[in-house]
């Protein structure tokens, strides 16, 4: 979920990328620019590696300084667009946690006490360059039905 964040502001701003990394088998590169977590997002620009996706955010922004920019210079601008920028840091939970419920047979947002979150959750993903970035949703799905079920194994 955290490279969602990092794609989601790289298309934001029209920035063109190359994402080159596969979870399920870690290159030789990703584990070469970041050694010591061999942790995705990692982001290299200019043959210089950074990780975490909040920092990687933040030099976007600086590096880029077209529009939308996620944090103006105005303080009262700046209040305003730290909202934006939370948006972008949870927004990938209205896709994940639905396809959590659905493995383990719960609701973990009930739709009639949390009305407005699951709204925006919906109105989030609804958005074209936050939904052109999802990985398709049986793909997830299928990946995480994988993970429950080897913690479900392993824990007994």
């Amino acid at each position: 979920p955290f490279v969602l964040r990092v794609k989601w502001v790289l298309e934001l701003k029209g920035i063109q990328y190359q994402y080159v990394e596969d979870l399920g088998n870690k290159s030789a590169m990703l584990l070469q620019y970041n050694p010591v977590h061999k942790k995705l997002p990692a982001l290299v620009h200019d043959g210089k590696p950074l990780a975490e996706s909040l920092v990687i955010l933040e030099y976007i922004d600086e590096t880029w300084k077209q529009d939308p920019s996620l944090l103006p210079h105005d303080p009262y601008e700046k209040a305003n667009a730290i909202l934006r920028e939370s948006d972008i840091a949870i927004g990938w939970l209205g896709y994940w946690v639905r396809i959590v419920e659905e493995i383990v047979g719960v609701n973990l947002i009930n739709e009639e006490l949390m009305a407005k979150l699951d709204a925006w959750f919906d109105n989030f993903l609804e958005l074209p360059v936050i939904n052109e970035c999802m990985s398709p949703r049986d793909k997830l799905l299928n990946h995480n039905k994988a993970f429950h079920k080897l913690l479900t194994s392993s824990s007994t």
